[in-house]
């Protein structure tokens, strides 16, 4: 630490270098600061938000043992720390009883959770940290379709946390064809909430050759194949005989 200590010389860069190291998770330069007395100790919070947004736990811990001991209270990044599916700190926060109110912001974190955070959905979920899954089931829902995650999507319906499986349906549509998240949409097909077979989702997966989401609109309408070049019906075929094989393995 000697070239931290030599080049930064005023409480300003100190404070720099605090940011920087929560946030690429420098514990060893947080402690060399805090023990030197370098800032002011009511300055740590950016510091202590930084971490529990990157979820670098163990600087959190530091700078919570700090703030215990100087009588010290800082903001809680909830939404942020749910939607980032940093999962150690949200147990953390938790379990320290830091929130205090978890339902003024539970909307967003629940929505936000919902794209692509299995283990933070579970979590929220069981822990009953979510306030009204009404007021966000349509963009928790088209979250979970759209992050691909088929676990989350699995988990709403087989849960039935979803209210409304429509009211954001054509964005979310298009948006699984464009991105062939071939997983969802066919989770969807199977327990029939796919609300339209689009022409524009079949255009827009057939010009992104997203030929997982072709599968599916071919399994909804066979004479779909006739529209399909020489060239896609071959991938079409090894897709097809891929997911045959796998389906083959997992019995």
């Amino acid at each position: 630490m000697d070239i931290l200590h030599d080049y930064m010389v005023s409480e300003d860069k100190y404070y720099e270098a605090l940011c920087w190291a929560s946030t690429y998770n420098r514990l060893d330069m947080i402690k060399f600061i805090y023990e030197h007395k370098l800032v002011e100790y009511e300055r740590y919070e950016q510091a202590w938000i930084n971490a529990c947004c990157k979820g670098n736990i163990n600087i959190v811990r530091f700078i919570y043992k700090m703030m215990i001991n100087h009588s010290l209270k800082f903001r809680i990044p909830w939404v942020i720390v749910c939607g980032e599916g940093q999962l150690e700190v949200a147990k953390f926060l938790h379990n320290e009883k830091l929130v205090e109110d978890y339902f003024e912001y539970s909307d967003n974190a629940w929505r936000n959770a919902c794209y692509g955070h299995f283990e933070m959905v579970v979590f929220l979920h069981e822990n009953r940290l979510v306030g009204n899954y009404a007021a966000t089931n349509d963009l928790a829902w088209g979250n979970a379709c759209e992050s691909g995650d088929v676990n989350i999507v699995r988990y709403l319906h087989e849960n039935k946390l979803v209210k409304n499986y429509y009211s954001y349906f054509y964005t979310m549509w298009k948006n699984i064809c464009i991105n062939d998240l071939a997983e969802v949409c066919n989770y969807l097909y199977q327990n029939e909430l796919v609300k339209e077979f689009t022409p524009d989702g079949w255009n827009a997966a057939k010009r992104c050759k997203s030929f997982g989401i072709m599968l599916v609109y071919i399994k909804n309408d066979e004479s779909l194949i006739n529209l399909c070049n020489e060239e896609e019906k071959e991938q079409l075929r090894l897709i097809a005989d891929k997911n045959r094989k796998k389906s083959a393995k997992s019995f």
